[in-house]
């Protein structure tokens, strides 16, 4: 029995009298996949090598999450049925995406203004999709504040959707209220000096906008929004003359929660403005100086943050954090900034240590190394090389991983499309949290169905790490390790689960549709000079493969895949015909029940192990150059080199992971006699550190305790100290 009918015969029925299979033992290894693997291997590689993949077996049901129709009982947020935490005993789901439970309350959304809601539905002819086509220009047109990043133009080169893709840091910059002698008004200044001519003044700040919409856009946010309206009190008082060289403030209300000092009403701005300048915080309050020339950046902290930048999206200057790269971003750098100002707290030395400082009567703040990144936080680059040394520990576990599989978010999935059909017609760029959302499910959806034992049969490890591509679409590296009986030892295994060709057309359409989608490289080389895989007229990815009869491993490498040299099967790609030598490794299972790009590779030859370690460890893509001050300060490292697109800020804003591993792996730190590590804060009397209770107890210690306890060590004893989590937790 080949390999692959056993996993189809296992998924059908669990009696099987040949169920460890007829794959025998390794080209280079001893290992017998079964007790009958020796005597039925030669039948099977003869059987398997010639058949490849039958097709006609696999089941082409693609996997459809359905729709996002089920509704959170607390805050009636909408969801797709897989995002639920559990299923209630009554049938009802339960989601804490959105409320956690009903334990947040927010103001329900006020409806959109009847001109923008106008504006935004582009089946209200030619005005509208003016609009939806410039509404970043007409944003930055009103925005009071300007934005500060470093945009990567790159990605936006005319194929495919608009990106947004950011690096560094995130800032945003208000000037003076009046411009300087001479200078044009722009951004906040263009709601208070010569309003007159407010519209010829944005349209010299903003080119090429219709003026028609300019001007209604003018008068909704007169009317609708507070801070507009706040801005044109003091344009009042400007015209009057009575305004004087004082600051304009606008205060926290969440840090001030006295009526007194609530965000004011157009009948109120009066007295902010003359007084209480005194309670001015720079963190957390926006002060502009009347005729002060100098920027002043806007706190991160401030309700009012993204009110300022997005009047489009907050168009009655409400409070809010929504817009999502910008958001993320400055969500990031909070946490940043809490180590930040943590650093000099924190200190960490051996116990050893702290008890020679104390004798010779040092405090805390002279004692121990500064932490300055920790791996806690999530793509730092200690957390990247955490979770390489993780994985790295299953491999010492289970051996070699079996399979390398890439899988890429296809932005046409049906379920995508589908929840983009409103109204307003919204694009692929426009709704990234749906795009995160719907990978999120595929993605723990194949990990479930890969560990099932359906496409491979039984999987017992696997880590997975989501990365972004240059244009922002998620996309997850996978490796598995597969039980002992079900290892890819021989070609004839490779075979009957991986194929690097075309399918036949007639025999099965659909895959045959799916592989010329989602797994033609290029073309490149002579074929495509221009294809960016394309580097000096040298090829990056090895592309065209070279044609072969068999698979054979390679050394130092993947396995050389059986590609025939087949004419009658060809796709055409760009006006080119395209054959064999162009096809990226797959599993046809998993492409008909995903209908993405999922390329899946044999990798159990040890030599690749660390490169693939390092591989889906390496973290996010980062700037090549960082400008810095201090050399050691690895947080402005961080902060200099990251890049954010709106599906990566969606998918770190929604809290998902992105690394994961099965089985969990935890820390074993070995030591010497008084040399753990403890860690303490900075004004903490040393004699209270020595005197914490437990400071003897580490893991090593334990371990020696149990292996000399008379209740424990008959088990202890067995164990080695990386064995000893799997018995004593």
């Amino acid at each position: 029995m080949t390999r692959k009918k056993r996993i189809r015969e296992e998924n059908l029925s669990a009696a099987s009298s040949d169920q460890h299979g007829c794959s025998g033992p390794s080209m280079n290894a001893s290992v017998s996949r079964g007790p009958d693997g020796a005597n039925a291997s030669n039948d099977c590689a003869k059987s398997s090598s010639a058949r490849g993949i039958d097709a006609l077996s696999i089941s082409s049901a693609y996997v459809d999450v359905g729709d996002m129709t089920n509704v959170c009982i607390d805050c009636h947020a909408l969801f797709w049925l897989q995002e639920s935490k559990f299923i209630r005993r009554n049938g009802s789901p339960v989601y804490t995406g959105c409320c956690q439970e009903g334990r947040i309350r927010l103001p329900p959304v006020r409806p959109a203004p009847v001109f923008l809601e106008y504006l935004l539905d582009s089946t209200n002819g030619q005005k509208s999709v003016e609009f939806r086509n410039n509404i970043r220009s007409y944003n930055t047109m009103f925005a009071f504040t300007s934005m500060g990043a470093n945009v990567d133009k790159t990605v936006t080169d005319g194929h495919g959707p608009y990106v947004f893709k950011i690096s560094g840091q995130v800032y945003h910059l208000m000037g003076s209220l009046i411009p300087p002698e001479g200078e044009c008004p722009k951004f906040a200044q263009l709601y208070i000096y010569d309003t007159e001519n407010e519209v010829a003044n944005r349209q010299k700040a903003v080119d090429g906008l219709d003026s028609e919409i300019v001007t209604r856009l003018i008068d909704m946010l007169d009317e609708s929004n507070e801070l507009v309206q706040y801005f044109r009190s003091v344009r009042n008082k400007y015209n009057e003359r009575s305004l004087r060289c004082l600051n304009l403030t606008i205060l926290d209300n969440e840090r001030i929660g006295d009526r007194e000092y609530d965000v004011p009403s157009s009948s109120e701005v009066a007295g902010l403005i003359v007084g209480d300048i005194g309670l001015y915080e720079a963190d957390r309050d926006v002060v502009v100086d009347t005729f002060e020339n100098g920027l002043q950046r806007v706190s991160r902290l401030h309700p009012k943050f993204m009110s300022f930048q997005y009047p489009v999206l907050f168009p009655y200057g409400e409070d809010g954090y929504h817009f999502l790269v910008d958001a993320y971003a400055n969500v990031e750098e909070n946490r940043l900034f809490y180590i930040r100002k943590n650093q000099p707290d924190i200190r960490s030395e051996t116990y050893e240590g702290i008890c020679d400082a104390s004798i010779r009567g040092h405090d805390g703040e002279n004692v121990g190394k500064r932490i300055i990144l920790p791996s806690t936080h999530t793509g730092s680059p200690r957390y990247m090389n955490k979770h390489y040394h993780d994985a790295m520990t299953l491999c010492r576990k289970y051996g070699p991983p079996d399979l390398f599989i890439i899988v890429t978010c296809n932005p046409k999935w049906p379920e995508i499309e589908r929840a983009l059909l409103n109204k307003h017609g919204s694009k692929l760029e426009d709704r990234p949290d749906i795009v995160a959302r719907i990978f999120k499910m595929k993605h723990d959806d194949l990990i479930s169905y890969v560990k099932s034992g359906k496409p491979f049969l039984k999987a017992i490890a696997d880590v997975a790490t989501i990365e972004f591509q240059k244009r922002g679409l998620p996309h997850s590296h996978m490796l598995f390790w597969l039980a002992e009986n079900n290892k890819c030892y021989s070609a004839a295994d490779i075979d009957s689960i991986i194929s690097a060709e075309l399918p036949d057309k007639q025999v099965n359409p659909t895959l045959y549709d799916i592989v010329n989608q989602f797994m033609i490289h290029g073309p490149c080389g002579v074929l495509n000079p221009k294809a960016p895989c394309m580097k000096e007229n040298k090829r990056k990815k090895s592309f065209p493969k070279e044609y072969t009869k068999n698979t054979f491993f390679a050394a130092n490498a993947f396995p050389m895949y059986m590609r025939r040299d087949d004419d009658s099967k060809f796709v055409m790609k760009k006006n080119v015909t395209v054959e064999n030598h162009f096809v990226v490794p797959y599993n046809a299972e998993l492409l008909l029940r995903y209908h993405a790009h999922i390329n899946v590779e044999s990798c159990s030859q040890s030599t690749l192990i660390k490169y693939l370690f390092k591989y889906i460890s390496k973290g996010p893509d980062r700037a090549r150059v960082g400008i810095q001050s201090d050399l050691n300060d690895e947080i402005a490292a961080y902060l200099n080199c990251r890049y954010i697109s709106p599906p990566e800020a969606a998918w770190r804003l929604l809290e998902y992971p992105i690394h994961s591993r099965h089985p969990p792996v935890e820390l074993l730190k070995i030591h010497l006699p008084g040399q753990q590590t403890i860690v303490f804060g900075q004004n903490q009397p040393l004699t209270s550190v020595i005197a914490r209770q437990g400071l003897d107890d580490t893991m090593l210690t334990s371990w020696f305790h149990a292996n000399a306890n008379a209740e424990t060590k008959d088990i202890a004893n067995r164990l080695t100290f990386a064995e000893f989590p799997s018995a004593f937790v």
